[in-house]
């Protein structure tokens, strides 16, 4: 199984001393949501592509779906 790493932001509020992003794992698969491309222009998604097309030139192994990205984990684990 592959693990990602993520920087999140916390909705908790920021403690002194403390930042308020932080490491956190998460196990794959994950849904990168990308929007259906509503509100660009020609109603055309711009995003979704964009993310899946890179994602995939990193290796990974990713599905494109209307309105996210699904990804499976890298192609090379």
């Amino acid at each position: 199984m592959t693990i990602l790493l993520l920087r999140v932001r916390r909705n908790s509020p920021h403690i002194s001393g403390v930042s308020p992003l932080t490491w956190e794992t998460v196990a794959c698969p994950m849904k990168i949501i990308t929007g259906r491309g509503n509100h660009s222009v020609g109603g055309i998604a711009i995003l979704g592509p964009a993310v899946h097309d890179a994602l995939k030139n990193d290796g990974w192994n990713v599905s494109k779906f209307l309105g996210f990205v699904r990804v499976d984990g890298h192609l090379n684990d």
